[in-house]
């Protein structure tokens, strides 16, 4: 159902926030993570198995707390925009975001005509809470959504002036794994390159006043990047705390019988 986006209300205050990606298909899951002390939960439809009826699944599992949802879609379809948006996804990101033409298709295909280009279906959409809420939604759903652009290239990096100016576009998202694969240096996270190009992105995002997000491994990690400017900091995921808490668990145990 329609609800004021919090996340977002939030971050434009100059708050900061921390998520969870969300790539198990459990809805108790989600409710579990919903009530942990995240700001956000990123249902992750780019690297897991989840569908449409599982991400309408977890939205309702974390309805009734005040987590904000996101999606992350898998490429930057208008066709697959229109879906999550029209089922009920507070935020979107698009990954691969590579110039300042391929931000604005997906800033238009977020939004309905004149403004954009996204199908018009708002009296039964679940977004507007079937319809019982479509004059609100109408009215306020372009400052609600929380539109976010990954850049996680090379290419993106050396346009990331031009893509932080995009109209309509709330964040700029630096994806760390990807952008050390397109230098040749994947998973080498202290690399002196990959770490200049980070910090160049960085410079540039907070400069065109965009909200600037990313990806920690470690909490000392998410510190060190609130501590550079940061705004939104993506910190685990579901599948990461079960397994990680489950070996570490069958390990100690093991030691002792």
């Amino acid at each position: 159902m329609y609800r004021p986006n919090t996340l977002k209300t939030r971050l434009l205050k100059g708050e900061k926030a921390i998520a969870s990606w969300l790539l198990l298909n459990s809805p108790d899951i989600a409710e579990v993570l919903a009530h942990a002390g995240f700001d956000a939960l990123v249902m992750d439809h780019e690297h897991s198995t989840q569908t449409y009826d599982s991400a309408v699944a977890a939205m309702r599992a974390a309805a009734a707390s005040s987590v904000t949802m996101l999606l992350r879609v898998p490429d930057n379809d208008h066709i697959y925009l229109k879906r999550a948006l029209d089922a009920g996804a507070e935020g979107i990101m698009v990954p691969m975001v590579d110039s300042a033409e391929e931000a604005e298709a997906f800033v238009a295909a977020c939004h309905y005509p004149p403004d954009g280009f996204r199908g018009v279906s708002f009296p039964t959409i679940r977004a507007s809470g079937y319809g019982y809420q479509a004059g609100e939604y109408l009215k306020s759903y372009k400052d609600n959504l929380l539109l976010i652009a990954q850049v996680e290239t090379a290419e993106a990096i050396n346009n990331i002036s031009k893509i932080a100016a995009v109209d309509g576009l709330d964040m700029v998202f630096i994806g760390i794994g990807d952008l050390s694969a397109s230098i040749g240096k994947l998973g080498q996270f202290e690399d002196k390159k990959l770490l200049s190009m980070m910090q160049k992105a960085e410079r540039a995002i907070l400069k065109k006043k965009k909200l600037l997000g990313g990806i920690a491994f470690h909490e000392e990690m998410a510190s060190a990047m609130f501590k550079r400017g940061y705004h939104f900091v993506v910190v685990t995921s579901d599948l990461s705390l079960l397994r990680d808490n489950a070996q570490r668990m069958a390990g100690a145990l093991r030691k002792k019988i």
